[in-house]
């Protein structure tokens, strides 16, 4: 069987095998619809309203000593509707939230849909400045995200994927991961 990719899959693929050696495992997360409730299209803090259990599941990835990474899409850059400043204002409304959990990093797109950029989900630039970033193994690490896009995302970068719903949420997710980190750990 012939495996086709495309020239920015072709670049991580050493640095994946690499990382997945010696690097740490991250559970890589989407923000809106996935922690927090989705308003459309967020400008201000005060929108920002975490789902319930959210702050726990993160303290409990992180008492296991996985990496917390948010990955979002925010066109509300390049539309122009906000700037990087006002972005890192919700998100510091984001990171209190989540106490007594705790999000080691964020990385996020801020251009338009149909943009032509590199690093809007289900594309891989986020994952590049990630594993720049930090030693990530993706190959034991995960995505939880509520779109197909983060499922794309994490499959792309050869993460185990979780699609949260109405029926299966954030919290329900972690649950999963923590299972089978530990069965991984042995």
């Amino acid at each position: 069987m012939r495996i086709s990719v495309s020239p920015e899959e072709a670049e991580i693929i050493p640095v994946i095998v690499e990382r997945s050696l010696f690097g740490r495992v991250a559970v890589f997360f989407d923000r809106d619809d996935t922690i927090n409730d989705d308003v459309g299209h967020c400008k201000r803090p005060e929108d920002i309203k975490i789902f319930p259990g959210v702050g726990q599941a993160m303290k409990r990835l992180n008492d296991a000593g996985l990496m917390t990474i948010m990955i979002t899409n925010q066109s509300v850059i390049g539309r122009g509707w906000l700037d990087e400043a006002g972005l890192e204002r919700i998100h510091d409304k984001v990171r209190k939230d989540v106490l007594p959990g705790r999000i080691d990093d964020i990385f996020f797109c801020p251009h338009v849909p149909d943009g032509g950029c590199e690093c809007r989900k289900p594309k891989i630039g986020m994952a590049f400045q990630a594993l720049e970033k930090y030693n990530i193994d993706t190959l034991s690490s995960y995505m939880i995200g509520d779109d197909d896009r983060d499922v794309q995302f994490g499959e792309a970068i050869g993460c185990r994927s979780f699609k949260v719903s109405d029926d299966y949420t954030f919290v329900d997710a972690v649950n999963d991961i923590l299972n089978d980190f530990s069965r991984r750990k042995g």
